[in-house]
């Protein structure tokens, strides 16, 4: 029997598929965070920052490439590596939640790039073996404890407590212009309905039914739209907000301030400067590194208290599944509600 030969067709085609393989290769990080939300490429392009500033305190030249673009970067990453970009993040001092979600930036880049052919199977295999507690576990509060710097990164590692009459004071206590009006809406929205952020960013003018006093918006986080029934003091903050002509004809409903410590309106508002803004609130009143997401804790927490059930939380919360629900009213259950120790001692 004769060697056997390659056919032409044959050839052509394994041609072929090294041109798509490489073409597909190259695009590979374009399509995968074509399929992210804007706040999950805002947070993984965060981790690169970190990643690159670890890498030029290692030594390396040129670290501040576009780790999120190229996978011919990633060549030489290896698990080694990584470990110390975990060890490096706690010691300065970053959350461990800032740092598991850096670990899971790094390794979805990582496997793609596999993908790709630029990582090895053999050294991604040994990447997939790299694991960051979870703050919540028991690993995780071990590990915090031992940590003798400061917390840093966006999230903290318990939220500001937000007591009634605070929240009263956030709520109701801003004067008649039209700053003081869109900040009574805006910490009506976080405090009596739970809104994130960036869903309070996203909300348009068209989405406030006063007549019906209903709010319809989208929760870009979960990929649904929900419609709450607006609380006496929303709807009241509303009307204020809209009849004063503080509110735009159309487009984004809140709006930033024109110039630095102007009392006019400006151009709409984004999640950053949300932030920024409740961080100021909570301070006049004495609350210091108050965020957007305490406010939703602490309306989370009242209607745990007040007897909501999970899955009513989990619609009005706009969560994907129960776990969350279920913490907070766990957390308002009273413990020992149903222990028994018969006669008093005293009796």
């Amino acid at each position: 029997m004769g060697d056997l030969v390659p056919s032409n067709s044959s050839l052509q085609l394994a041609h072929a598929a090294e041109v798509a393989n490489q073409i597909a290769a190259q695009g590979t990080f374009n399509q995968y965070r074509a399929r992210l939300s804007t706040h999950t490429l805002r947070a993984q392009d965060a981790d690169f920052v970190r990643w690159s500033r670890y890498l030029e305190a290692m030594g390396m030249e040129n670290s501040h490439v576009a780790w999120n673009e190229d996978p011919r970067h990633w060549k030489h990453v290896s698990w080694g590596l990584i470990e110390g970009f975990l060890q490096w993040q706690s010691n300065a001092g970053y959350s461990l939640a800032t740092i598991a979600r850096s670990l899971a930036t790094i390794r979805a880049y990582c496997t793609h790039a596999t993908r790709a052919g630029v990582i090895a199977p053999e050294a991604m295999a040994l990447i997939q073996t790299i694991h960051s507690p979870h703050p919540d576990s028991r690993a995780g509060r071990n590990k915090d404890a031992q940590r003798p710097t400061t917390r840093r990164g966006a999230k903290k590692a318990n939220p500001t407590r937000i007591s009634r009459e605070q929240a009263r004071r956030l709520r109701d206590n801003h004067p008649d212009t039209p700053v003081g009006r869109r900040d009574a809406l805006l910490m009506c929205l976080l405090l009596d309905h739970g809104l994130r952020s960036s869903e309070v960013a996203d909300l348009q003018v068209t989405d406030l039914d006063l007549a019906q006093g209903v709010l319809r918006f989208y929760r870009r986080k979960v990929h649904m739209t929900q419609t709450h029934r607006l609380s006496r003091a929303t709807l009241r903050a509303a009307q204020r907000y809209v009849e004063a002509g503080d509110a735009p004809a159309n487009g984004i409903l809140l709006r930033t301030i024109a110039k630095p410590y102007s009392q006019k309106l400006g151009g709409p508002i984004n999640a950053v400067a949300i932030g920024g803004l409740v961080r100021r609130l909570g301070v006049r009143i004495g609350l210091y590194r108050l965020s957007p997401h305490d406010c939703r804790h602490f309306w989370a927490t009242r209607a745990a208290a007040a007897g909501t059930d999970p899955i009513a939380l989990q619609e009005a919360g706009g969560w994907n599944d129960l776990t969350m629900p279920r913490i907070y009213i766990e957390r308002a259950a009273i413990a020992n509600a149903r222990v028994q120790l018969g006669a008093d001692l005293d009796e």
